[in-house]
């Protein structure tokens, strides 16, 4: 449950990523969040939310309950079309032992019959309303925008949504969040069995005009496009004991699993690695040729369907990214140096990837170089030429392959105090 500054407000969940590594991201409604807005001020840091707000009987009074408890978020988006909001929580209730779950979800168009909704209305005690429908369009926040559904009776009577329950998931016979409650009506408990909730569709959600209006970048940070996923709970997580910045082909390297439990794991690795060794905790992999490069990846699979991976690079630098281009200072006169600059996949410090550059120019030429910020010096020629400059990336694997390019060399005409300049050219 949500507070906003000590008041018992709205519903909401935890919700699960495609990483499976317990991001505190909370799914609540757009209407629950006042003037907050992902585009705009996402400061929640006066927000707190109770966990496990919840009775065992229904004769206890929920004003004498001490709920545990986290503080502050950061609203990361929101969409009023289908009423959605998502947080990240300042804290975890992890950080805390507390006992949560981290949902499911489904973007399924075609929901399956029966679930439920699980909510605190008016603030109360967490409360479960059932349902044994096929959730059917929304009547009104829109058929193609929203689900609709009535509540059936259980051995335990009615649950029924009213305020405060705003926000809290709609969840499929599997566990499966499909939506968030955006509001009823005012029939209540006065005819339960007509009291409809209706909930924004979390598969229009999904998708949107920015990461700030949609769901998918934040619950699918691995890019699967998977349909659905599981929910995951407290326990600890399996997680890669190591990272892993390079491989190259003449020095495997291992990447460990932390907490595998009773797990069984299915390895898998990007076109350019091959293993060299592996067991269920385990893997051993390089380059897969001496002349591989690029990106490249491992996929831990567990029994239990959570999927973890790990980027790296892979072997020497890849030369077909490499450029050199002239730079020239103004004023361009005869007998000045100018700058001939490489860049890396665009990138002309390659110092942030611990790569340095070498260099080759005519032997006649002094070189004036930084080995990670990727430019040289050429000397000034005393008569118009062409010179050919040659350089390479290198990192812990090696260097790349060499990649040479020819300048011109031109006089500027005579008073020339700006001179046009151009790839290729270097004027004197």
């Amino acid at each position: 449950m949500i507070l906003v500054n000590g008041t018992r407000w709205y519903s909401g969940s935890l919700i699960n990523n495609t990483s499976n590594n317990q991001t505190p991201y909370f799914l609540t409604a757009d209407h629950c969040i006042g003037s907050l807005d992902a585009n705009g001020d996402t400061d929640a840091s006066f927000y707190s939310f109770w966990w496990n707000y919840e009775s065992s009987t229904c004769s206890q009074n929920s004003s004498d309950f001490v709920a545990e408890s986290t503080s502050g978020a950061t609203l990361i988006a929101n969409n009023s079309a289908t009423d959605f909001a998502l947080f990240e929580l300042t804290e975890s209730p992890l950080d805390s032992n507390i006992d949560v779950f981290f949902n499911g979800w489904d973007r399924t168009t075609n929901p399956i019959q029966g679930g439920v909704g699980i909510h605190h209305p008016s603030g109360d005690f967490k409360k479960i309303a059932t349902h044994n429908i096929t959730p059917s369009p929304g009547q009104v926040w829109g058929s193609g925008t929203h689900w609709r559904v009535n509540w059936t009776e259980t051995t335990n009577g009615y649950s029924v949504t009213e305020g405060g329950s705003s926000g809290s998931p709609l969840f499929t016979s599997d566990k499966r969040i499909i939506g968030q409650l955006h509001g009823g009506s005012s029939i209540n408990c006065s005819d339960p069995a007509n009291d409809p909730g209706e909930y924004g569709r979390f598969h229009v959600s999904w998708d949107g005009s920015s990461p700030k209006r949609r769901l998918k970048d934040w619950l699918d940070p691995l890019n699967t496009n998977q349909n659905y996923l599981d929910g995951i709970g407290a326990e600890p997580l399996v997680t890669f004991q190591d990272d892993i910045d390079i491989i190259c082909y003449d020095n495997p390297k291992v990447l460990n699993l932390n907490n595998i439990q009773n797990q069984l794991v299915t390895w898998q690795v990007s076109s350019n690695v091959t293993i060299f060794s592996s067991n269920n905790s385990s893997i051993t992999v390089r380059a897969k040729y001496s002349n591989s490069t690029g990106n490249g990846w491992v996929k831990a699979t567990l029994s239990n369907d959570i999927v973890l991976q790990e980027d790296f690079k892979v072997g020497v630098p890849d030369v077909s990214v490499i450029t050199l281009e002239s730079f020239n200072s103004a004023p361009l006169v005869t007998g000045t140096f100018t700058n001939v600059t490489a860049r890396y996949d665009w990138l002309i410090d390659v110092g942030q990837l611990g790569y340095t550059w070498e260099w080759i120019v005519p032997s006649s030429q002094v070189i004036y170089n930084s080995p990670t910020y990727s430019y040289i010096h050429v000397s000034p020629l005393g008569n118009p030429t062409s010179i050919y400059i040659k350089t390479r990336a290198c990192n812990e694997c090696g260097p790349s392959e060499w990649k040479g390019k020819w300048f011109i060399v031109e006089t500027p005409p005579a008073g020339c105090t700006s001179c046009p300049t151009g790839p290729g050219i270097i004027h004197y």
